[in-house]
């Protein structure tokens, strides 16, 4: 599947009353690629505060409210609040494809990083020179981030990568 839920968790008794309520998020495609990440299952994905000016602007202009985070955000002001967070999502798998140019060649594993901006609801594939150092494709591996750095381990891989 490729598809985003989201859910309110609210007080538990508001939501003993009410009921729990599933949002569908339906993303944007970054412009101008306007891809949207192939569906997937036993990939990783981490929630982080930090949007696209890295963990120590950002963490300043919060703590010292000595400038206007809008006037730093890469969105459109008055339009795009202050950055909600994003959702960095990376690998897993899927059918695998025949086409030699395709990114699941050969065996589904998947090695693409994708960002969801919360405030701006666009999903972003992130590409990197994948001539240089990069982590194999893989599924069921755990990742988490602290400040504006990833960390990636373990999981599943094809056995020639």
């Amino acid at each position: 599947l490729s598809d985003m839920y989201l859910i309110h968790l609210a007080p538990y008794l508001e939501m003993a009353r009410d009921g729990i309520k599933w949002y569908r998020v339906e993303p944007r495609a970054q412009q101008p690629l306007d891809q949207l990440p192939l569906g997937r299952e036993q990939h990783s994905a981490v929630y982080s505060k930090v949007c696209s000016l890295g963990y120590k602007l950002e963490n300043d202009v919060r703590s010292t409210q000595q400038a206007d985070p809008k006037s730093l955000y890469p969105g459109v002001v008055g339009v795009t609040p202050w950055c909600q967070g994003q959702v960095v999502f990376y690998g897993g798998k899927t059918e695998a494809a025949t086409e030699e140019s395709h990114i699941a060649h050969p065996h589904g594993f998947l090695g693409d990083l994708w960002i969801y901006n919360v405030s701006s609801n666009v999903i972003s594939h992130i590409h990197y020179n994948a001539v240089l150092p990069s982590p194999p494709r893989r599924s069921g591996h755990t990742m988490l981030i602290h400040e504006d750095q990833i960390y990636i381990y373990g999981g599943k891989g094809a056995s020639d990568e």
